[in-house]
């Protein structure tokens, strides 16, 4: 008894079609207005870099994930949107570490010991995602984001480097987190905010 399978060509055309269609779907957040705020947990760290936080938070949301976006803890307590984010960060760690000894490290003389140093940002990550009427959960998510690195040029300023890149680690996996489209999302909201 013969068996017929389908050809590679078939199976790689009926992927790509699938790929496309999940690309096409629309994020299940897309109809609803957000407002979103970067906090400080139990240790504050810097202000600028929670603010950084919440101005790139805003920012990757609104390509394309929510009807509407508002920044800031006016939005967020005041605000009219439909579902609010709030990421709460914790345990936030800055330094440089040195190559050399602290001897070498302090000591005035060869440009490329700036090579040495190593930037280490990291900080404990808690995404929540509620629906505003009644202040249901529909969604969380925890992470922990952390960058270390070394700079390639001389002048380079690797602990901005690194701040940048835990920022654009935390918008990515909140990004994630607001941008599906597999529907399930969408049903969570619904059960939470029937009059939608």
């Amino acid at each position: 008894m013969s068996r017929s399978f389908p050809s590679v060509a078939v199976l790689a055309a009926l992927a790509l079609a699938g790929t496309v269609a999940a690309k096409d779907k629309a994020p299940d957040l897309q109809p609803y207005t957000l407002a979103v705020e970067a906090r400080w947990g139990h240790a504050p760290g810097p202000e600028a870099f929670r603010a950084d936080v919440e101005r790139a938070l805003a920012a990757s949301a609104a390509r394309g994930c929510v009807a509407e976006i508002a920044a800031g803890s006016d939005a967020v307590s005041g605000g009219r949107s439909d579902l609010v984010l709030v990421v709460t960060l914790d345990g936030y760690l800055e330094e440089i570490r040195f190559d050399d000894s602290l001897a070498t490290a302090v000591t005035p003389g060869e440009p490329t010991k700036e090579l040495r140093r190593v930037a280490v940002v990291e900080v404990d990550n808690t995404v929540l995602l509620t629906v505003r009427d009644g202040d249901r959960e529909v969604a969380t998510k925890s992470f922990h984001a952390d960058v270390t690195y070394r700079p390639m040029y001389i002048g380079e300023e690797p602990q901005a480097t690194a701040r940048t890149r835990v920022i654009e680690e935390i918008t990515d996996e909140t990004r994630k987190l607001l941008c599906k489209t597999g529907g399930k999302l969408a049903a969570r909201i619904r059960e939470e905010a029937p009059t939608r």
